[in-house]
């Protein structure tokens, strides 16, 4: 699942060496959305960090609201 119409309570990330896993939780603890990119923590610099996970999780985050 991966829509623009989701928007998820809280987030959880799996960030290996070789990828990205991403997944939005709603507030009954379901997941509600997943992605996984190949932006792995090795792969990256330490300023691509946030954007990384932020590409990853855009298709589920709303516009302005913080999400822990």
């Amino acid at each position: 699942m991966h829509s623009a119409d989701i928007a998820a309570e809280w987030l959880a990330a799996d960030w290996g060496t070789s990828r990205l896993r991403v997944w939005g939780i709603d507030s009954a603890g379901a997941v509600v959305a997943e992605n996984s990119t190949a932006d792995g923590a090795a792969n990256l610099s330490q300023e691509m960090f946030a954007p990384s996970v932020l590409s990853a999780a855009a298709g589920f985050l709303q516009d302005g609201r913080d999400t822990p």
